[in-house]
Formats: structure tokens, C-alpha cells, sequence
């Protein structure tokens, strides 16, 4: 179950407090909504959700940490952070299990030795994560954060605030490209967290700004979601490594998934750091941040 900011069209003049309150809830709700489903359903959509909702819920914290408590906002956007590395692992293993079954039902002939042991290994790692989530999730902070989420203040305008922090973010993103070739881990995952925190305010903030950054909306989820795919190849890969005898057609499927993901992510950072995309949307942007409501 997953929503975009859980704000509409007519708030647009609304003030930052009510602004920001309605779309802090509707991402808490999320989060103990698909923290419910996670525990029920043990799926990957429910984790991946899960993880989701809490990510946004941290860069709305982060957008709006000026007007609550900062000592109270550090505090909720660390322990999310938490839960979520946390939660990570579970849902790598779940969707290389899910990689694994999929490749299973294509064979039409016994499984060779070292396939077979592949799919015992993730079996076995998505059945240890399975008994940690109920523990994983019982000590989430939920009641801390809607706490916090009553403490807003703020009367401005949403329109020229939320105008400044996607023009702020959006600038420093497109400078902050680096060269795959000799990239390290870190400088990738670095990047892939500041598209992820750009496309979460740029869908907070789309109700309100309008065109063009519906265009902005659908560059950045592009390029997230090939970040994404590419990341999921690497875990697989280790994962694969760390077997005696990973099966060569196994790792050869996933070594193609990465290049596809980098092409498809090349070809994506190019559209959305495009000089016409980028002179129009920063000029709307500045624009609004000046013109109030």
C-alpha cells in the first residue's frame, strides 16, 4: 500500500504547518499500515512499501525539521533510519529468492547441484529474516512520531517554501553526477539516496507547484528506479559470490540485469539533467519562491 504525498490541488494555499502536518501523517500512516501487512503477509511488496514509506517520512522530517523541535526531529529521522537498514537485508533476500523461483519455474529439467544449493542458501537466509521482523518492528517509534507531528508551526504560505527547498535540492542534484567508471560503492549510493530524496519533495510538493514538475516527478523516478535495479544487481552479485559454486548462468543473468539498469539510468540522468529541463524548472521554481501564494 503505497501513496505519493496524501496532499491535493486545492492546498495550495495552505499554510507550511497544515501542509506539512497532512503529509507527515499520511506517510506515518503508511508506515504502520505496511508495518501490519509486513508482519501478515511476509512479501516483498509489503517490505518494499514499508521501506518506502518510511524513507519519505524521513525526508519530510527533513524538509520541514525548521518548524518543529529539532532535537525531537534528529532523534525520529535517526531511529527510522534504523528500522529501515534493518529492514533492509529482509527485503534483499526476499527478492533474490524471488529471482531464484523465477529462474526454477523456467527450467524444464532437474536442478544442477550448485543451482540447487543456491536456492537452499536464500531460502534459508529469507526464513532467518522472517523471524526477526515482528522483534524489527515492535520497537518502531510510532507514538514519538505523532507526537512530534503535533508540534508544527509555521503560517507562511506553502508555495514559496516549498518552491525554495525543491529549487535548493534540484540544483545541488544536478551537480552531483559522477563517472560510473571509476565510481566507488559509496559515491553510488550516495547518489541514488539524493534522487530518492528529490523525487519524495517533488512529489510532497507537486500538488502545489503544478507543471512542470510533474516532468521533474517523472525524470527522477526513472533514474531512482534504474539506481534502484543497478543496487539490487550488486547484492545479488555478492550474494552469488559468497557460494562455493554459484551457477554461471545465474551470475551471467544478473551481470546483464546491471548493465541494463546502468544504461537505462545513463539515459535517464541525461533527460533529467538536461539544460532546457533544468532552465525551465529551476526559472518556475525561482519564480514561485517569490511570488507568495
Amino acid at each position: 500500500m503505497q501513496t505519493k504525498a496524501g496532499i491535493g490541488r486545492q492546498q495550495t494555499a495552505y499554510s507550511v504547518g497544515e501542509t506539512a502536518r497532512q503529509i507527515l501523517k499520511t506517510q506515518l500512516l503508511l508506515i504502520e499500515v505496511n508495518a501490519e501487512r509486513a508482519i501478515r503477509l511476509r512479501g516483498t511488496k509489503a517490505v518494499h512499501d514499508l521501506r518506502v514509506a518510511i524513507r519519505r517520512f524521513r525526508v519530510a522530517l527533513r524538509v520541514f525539521r525548521d518548524l518543529m523541535p529539532l532535537p525531537a526531529v534528529k532523534r525520529l529521522r535517526q531511529r527510522f533510519l534504523l528500522l529501515n537498514r534493518r529492514l533492509g537485508p529482509i527485503r534483499d533476500a526476499q527478492v533474490w529468492r524471488g529471482k531464484l523461483a523465477r529462474t526454477v519455474r523456467r527450467r524444464r529439467t532437474p536442478l544442477p547441484m550448485d543451482l540447487n544449493h543456491c536456492v537452499q542458501a536464500a531460502e534459508a537466509a529469507c526464513a532467518q529474516y522472517v523471524l526477526t521482523l515482528k522483534q524489527v518492528l515492535k520497537g518502531a517509534p510510532f507514538k514519538n512520531a505523532s507526537e512530534c507531528c503535533q508540534q508544527l508551526r509555521c503560517d507562511l504560505p506553502n508555495r514559496p517554501f516549498l518552491a525554495g527547498k525543491l529549487h535548493r535540492a534540484y540544483k545541488r542534484l544536478c551537480l552531483s553526477g559522477i563517472s560510473f567508471a571509476d565510481a566507488k560503492v559509496e559515491e553510488v549510493h550516495a547518489l541514488r539516496r539524493r534522487c530518492r530524496r528529490v523525487r519524495y519533495l517533488s512529489e510532497f510538493a507537486g500538488p502545489v507547484l503544478g507543471k512542470p514538475i510533474h516532468t521533474l516527478i517523472r525524470y527522477l523516478k526513472r533514474t531512482s528506479t534504474a539506481l534502484g535495479e543497478r543496487h539490487d544487481a550488486e547484492v545479488q552479485t555478492r550474494m552469488l559470490n559468497a557460494l562455493k559454486n554459484p551457477p554461471e548462468d545465474i551470475l551471467a543473468r544478473v551481470a546483464r540485469r546491471k548493465r541494463e539498469a546502468q544504461h537505462e539510468f545513463d539515459k535517464a540522468w541525461r533527460q533529467l539533467t538536461a539544460p532546457p529541463l533544468r532552465r525551465r524548472v529551476l526559472a518556475e521554481l525561482q519564480a514561485a519562491k517569490k511570488g507568495g501564494t
